[in-house]
């Protein structure tokens, strides 16, 4: 867990950070934390590590309001 700094484009670009409420390989705190470190906007998805896989319809419909 190397702390890093977010600059230029990053830093002023907005972002969304996606976290499956099933996912075995990310714990929860440690999503949310590095959703908090990019200083990225949280949103949760029920699926497991890989939404794109076990919930493809959810992940689209977040994905297509984010982009709106």
């Amino acid at each position: 867990m190397t702390p890093i700094s977010l600059s230029g484009r990053f830093a002023r670009t907005h972002k969304t950070y996606i976290g499956a409420t099933e996912d075995r390989a990310v714990p929860p705190s440690m999503a949310r934390r590095m959703a908090d470190d990019a200083g990225a906007d949280f949103l949760r998805i029920d699926a497991d590590h890989s939404p794109f896989f076990s919930a493809p319809d959810r992940l689209v419909d977040m994905l297509h309001r984010l982009s709106t």
